[in-house]
């Protein structure tokens, strides 16, 4: 207890926090048993081939549907990290790592309660399980870090620049995430009404702009890709079916027995607050486990497609449990 208030009350607790979080993120990273795969050449080199000749007319994949994922290798491409294989992984490295520090950051400064941001580092790194079972090369981690900071955001500019790069990052996955997100925030009784209407306005611009800046992307560069939907479509759903069944049990624990046991107490905790919120939060459950099911790329498309639900949940599970101590 000596060391929790010592910790609330020093000035240097942010650089206490953002030190802890950095260690932990690279301890979870380099605890990952995908290491040594990720670092092959069978391990996403479409990405990495995309990155090199993201800007090139001549690039023979154009109608690829994950060309649609411009932003990541374009920055790497602009970096100078798509030279080379190596190079593009360790970028990709960076940004995995980064995750953590820079969500918990973003709440310190949005609580200024190194409490709270003490007990959300803990949730992140015992939950989210992205952090060590990650696969490198593909767009997630950029995606993953720009979504939560969607859901740490108040500020109505900052949500709709976040959002529309991070439909540039990974268009699809990025409206199923938003469009949960906003179904939790159309149900959350502790915003304003008006507070709450910003927000889902802002969140619908952020989309929009996204679409419109992709969209020029795609037509300066010549670029028509398929969409994901479409492929889901052409794929049939008998493929999607045979994959669950091939999974079996595994599909459903497919997001971690930590992450399901602490949604489930977050539920029963807001379930107290509101009724509505705790069942909009089941539909957000069940909307990422349909994404889950149309597609082959098993846990990564769950851990992009729950991240902003899942950081707006964390945020009020916490401040129930902090009002809950402060009333007793």
């Amino acid at each position: 207890m000596i060391v929790f208030k010592y910790l609330a009350e020093s000035k240097y607790a942010s650089l206490f926090l953002l030190a802890l979080s950095l260690i932990i993120s690279i301890k979870l990273f380099f605890s990952s048993s995908s290491i040594p795969w990720s670092f092959t050449r069978d391990s996403a080199e479409w990405y990495v081939t995309f990155s090199k000749e993201i800007f090139h007319p001549g690039f023979p994949l154009k109608g690829a549907y994950f060309t649609e994922s411009m932003l990541m290798p374009a920055i790497a491409n602009t970096l100078g990290a798509a030279k080379s294989f190596e190079a593009y992984k360790v970028f990709c490295s960076f940004i995995t790592i980064s995750i953590l520090p820079l969500w918990a950051m973003t709440y310190q400064r949005r609580t200024s309660n190194p409490l709270k941001t003490l007990l959300f580092i803990f949730l992140l790194a015992t939950c989210f399980h992205y952090f060590y079972n990650y696969v490198l090369g593909f767009p997630d981690p950029l995606t993953i870090l720009l979504l939560g900071l969607v859901a740490l955001q108040r500020d109505k500019r900052m949500v709709i620049a976040l959002i529309a790069l991070a439909c540039l990052s990974h268009f699809s996955l990025a409206i199923i995430s938003v469009v949960c997100y906003v179904l939790l925030l159309a149900c959350n009784p502790q915003l304003a009404k008006e507070k709450k209407l910003a927000l889902i306005k802002s969140c619908a611009l952020g989309i929009i702009l996204g679409k419109l800046l992709l969209m020029t992307w795609l037509w300066a560069f010549d670029y028509h890709p398929s969409s994901r939907l479409q492929w889901a479509i052409d794929s049939g759903i008998g493929v999607f079916v045979q994959n669950y069944e091939k999974l079996g049990i595994q599909f459903w624990l497919t997001p971690g027995i930590a992450f399901l046991l602490f949604y489930a107490i977050a539920c029963i905790c807001l379930f107290k607050r509101s009724f509505l919120f705790s069942l909009a939060a089941i539909c957000v459950l069940s909307l990422c486990y349909c994404a889950l099911f149309f597609t082959v790329d098993g846990y990564r498309i769950f851990a992009v497609a729950i991240t902003a639900p899942y950081i707006c949940i964390t945020l009020e599970f916490i401040e129930c449990l902090f009002y809950h101590n402060k009333e007793t």
